[in-house]
């Protein structure tokens, strides 16, 4: 009976397959650059993608302003223009209107009992000041004195000249003021924001301090 050796050692060195080591070795240049190819080309779809995107909500929204255009009605637009024109006119007339209305609140309440104004002559410079002359009549000297004391205090009234004295036949003085009034004093507007952001005043003719004048009854 013959001998039969079992053994499990190779009888020949092991030696690699060359062939096999070299199909699995890549090369990293070779990787990244098909890493970066893809890359591109995903980027480019996805550019792509979005430029269609943005084409079809660009059409989509002329879509929608195309039909709010045509559902507005041309001849209300047209009224509407036209009523904000007149808006915008009657704004600006409204803020350069002139008005005496705040200097005549101003001589009520400024003037003095023994004191009252028989004439009123005006003119509107160049410049946007109004030009006043008044003619006004006292019971004195004194009464004249002491009103042209009142009104030279006052900014509202620019430089005050009280000339042409005479004295009537009654005893009273006679006198005209010649002044000048600042247009932003006299704007409508700033009469209306006055009266609705100021209390209400007490009319009627005062007197100064510690002074008193007889009332002109003439």
């Amino acid at each position: 009976m013959a001998d039969f050796k079992t053994t499990f050692i190779p009888q020949k060195p092991i030696i690699p397959d060359q062939r096999m080591a070299h199909r699995h070795t890549i090369d990293p240049f070779t990787f990244a650059a098909w890493v970066f190819f893809a890359l591109a080309i995903l980027g480019t779809g996805a550019i792509y993608g979005y430029k269609l995107l943005l084409i079809e909500n660009i059409e989509s929204r002329q879509t929608e302003i195309k039909e709010i255009k045509e559902s507005i009605n041309p001849t209300l637009v047209k009224d509407l223009k036209r009523t904000d024109a007149l808006l915008k006119t009657a704004e600006q007339l409204l803020n350069n209107h002139i008005t005496l209305a705040p200097f005549f609140k101003y001589l009520e309440e400024k003037t003095l009992q023994g004191v009252r104004f028989t004439s009123l002559d005006y003119q509107m410079l160049p410049s946007g000041i109004l030009s006043l002359r008044l003619g006004g009549e006292a019971l004195d000297y004194a009464a004249v004195a002491l009103q042209s004391d009142i009104f030279g205090k006052d900014r509202k009234i620019i430089d005050p000249i009280f000339s042409d004295f005479s004295l009537t036949q009654r005893g009273t003085v006679q006198f005209t003021i010649n002044t000048q009034l600042d247009k932003d004093f006299l704007l409508y507007r700033n009469m209306i924001e006055q009266a609705d952001s100021s209390p209400e005043v007490p009319s009627g003719s005062v007197s100064p301090k510690g002074v008193t004048v007889p009332k002109l009854n003439i």
